[in-house]
Order: C-alpha cells, then structure tokens, then sequence
C-alpha cells in the first residue's frame, strides 16, 4: 500500500490498507481511517473514519495522531454524512462521547514530544518524526483554545495555558496569538501586556496577519 500510494496509485493503495485493517494491523487501520477522513481513494466519510480510529484506540494505541484525529472529527460537524449531526447527539455506537474524547486528547497531548516520538506506536503506524510533531503542535493549539473558550468542555484556562505554551514553544503561530490574546485582554487570567507583546511578536515574527494587526493597534494607542 505505501508504495502504491508513492507512486500515486491511491486507489489500488486502499485497497491493501483495507486489507491489512481487516487484520487488525495497525498501520492499516490508521491509513484507512485517514482514506476515509480525507476521501484519498474511497469517498469520504468521517464517520467511518471515526470507526477505524476507535478501534485502534481499544487496541491500546495512544498516539498523538489517532487520539488527535478521533477528537477533531467529533469537534467537526460532518458535512458528507446525510445525517450530519451524528456528533452532536453521539448516535455514532461509540463508548466516547465529544467531552470524554477532548478531555482524552488533552491528556494524550500532554504527555509530551518525547513521549510520542517514542512510542512503539509511531513506528507500528509507519509515522516520521515530523509528522507526529506537527500533529502534536497542532492538537495542542487547537485542544487548548477549546478549553480556554469552553467549547464541548468545561472551560480550564489554566489547562489552557499549559498547552498553548507547549504548542507555542513548538513554534506554533496560532497559539502564540492565543496566549497573547489570553494575557492582552486578561481572559481568566492577570492582564500582563509586556508577556501578551512579547507573543504578539513571536507570532507576527512568524508571519500572523492578526498579530502584526493587534500590534499597529496597540503602536496607535500608545500614540
């Protein structure tokens, strides 16, 4: 299957993955479970793709990327499934509802870069280093803006904090916007303009439109 997928043969791809995923290799099952998330040789379906992520989360895997990947897709409303709001009511037969599966990425998220890069997982689902770093930012800025607004979670700014931090020390642009924008407009937390400018210009440094914005504001009413 990956060299069919090298060579852009995507569909012919699937179909081994397919095939492997019916033998509960791992490696298959998450390559399926992507197919299905991103209509790579098969249409799409979320909800299917949930299926082949959960599975392999029974079977003990606590990647990044499939941990990750499980808790967006009910972030996500699914646009391609007829009954698009399966997520919302949990109709999927699942054994996690959106809160428990968000409060397990943030836990999965936490457990570090190291950890991750590690794991005998990374090298079961055929993973780059790079690629579960990227996940890991991205989890990590995204998880903890959920928390720091509340959205399908108990809002956490403190958990919030600690996750965006991680994700901005991976150079994560979108979480240094958040941290700044956390500590600017003191959202659950001190006011603290000299740390919030700090961010705003990693982040602008990084090429956000919004900090470079927030920081011609903040030059203006400074005048």
């Amino acid at each position: 299957g990956h060299v069919l997928e090298m060579y852009n043969d995507i569909d012919s791809a699937f179909h081994f993955y397919l095939y492997a995923a019916e033998t509960d290799d791992p490696s298959g099952l998450y390559r399926v479970g992507k197919a299905y998330l991103y209509g790579r040789g098969v249409d799409q379906s979320k909800k299917k793709s949930l299926i082949y992520f959960e599975k392999l989360i029974k079977l003990g895997c606590d990647l990044i990327n499939v941990v990750y990947e499980a808790a967006s897709i009910r972030m996500t409303p699914d646009i391609t499934e007829k009954k698009n709001n399966f997520l919302g009511k949990n109709s999927l037969k699942s054994e996690e509802t959106t809160a428990e599966s968000m409060n397990r990425a943030k836990n999965c998220a936490t457990l570090g870069l190291d950890y991750h890069i590690n794991s005998e997982w990374r090298s079961r689902l055929g993973l780059e280093e790079w690629e579960v770093r990227d996940c890991l930012s991205h989890a990590l800025a995204v998880v903890g803006d959920h928390y720091l607004h509340g959205r399908f979670v108990a809002k956490n700014v403190r958990e919030a904090i600690k996750m965006l931090v991680q994700s901005a020390r991976m150079n994560n642009v979108d979480a240094m916007y958040l941290i700044a924008e956390t500590y600017f407009f003191a959202k659950g937390v001190d006011q603290d303009r000299d740390l919030s400018i700090k961010y705003y210009e990693l982040a602008a440094g990084k090429g956000s439109a919004k900090a470079k914005k927030r920081l011609r504001q903040i030059k203006e009413s400074n005048k």
